[in-house]
């Protein structure tokens, strides 16, 4: 429900190891970054999430605990296969179809 600095740092070491078995090191500061706003865009949405349900923002730290308690979490996934790496983030939130429009309007 938060993303420290440490956890940061850990999901960059993390993806450098991935890379460097692929011998694709030069291109981590590119994906660590791209990675980093995935990862921080799924925590907001979960913050979006409680502040949509509840309407009555106080403090971050009580949405903070909301998400906690809601069970709201972002997951990183690393997925190396054959000649093929993957990296998922995804929060647990069930995406609404006002959401969906507006990522596909993006994409289009």
């Amino acid at each position: 429900y938060t993303l420290p600095h440490e956890t940061e740092e850990y999901l960059d070491q993390v993806l450098g190891m991935f890379l460097s078995q692929f011998g694709q090191d030069e291109i981590k500061d590119t994906l660590a970054y791209c990675l980093r706003e995935l990862a921080v865009n799924a925590k907001k949405a979960n913050t979006k999430r409680v502040y949509f349900e509840e309407r009555d923002l106080d403090n971050i730290d009580h949405y903070l605990q909301k998400q906690k308690d809601a069970g709201l979490y972002i997951k990183v996934v690393f997925h190396a296969q054959g000649n093929s790496f993957r990296i998922s983030v995804r929060n647990n939130a069930e995406i609404t179809k006002k959401e969906q429009i507006r990522i596909f309007d993006r994409i289009a």
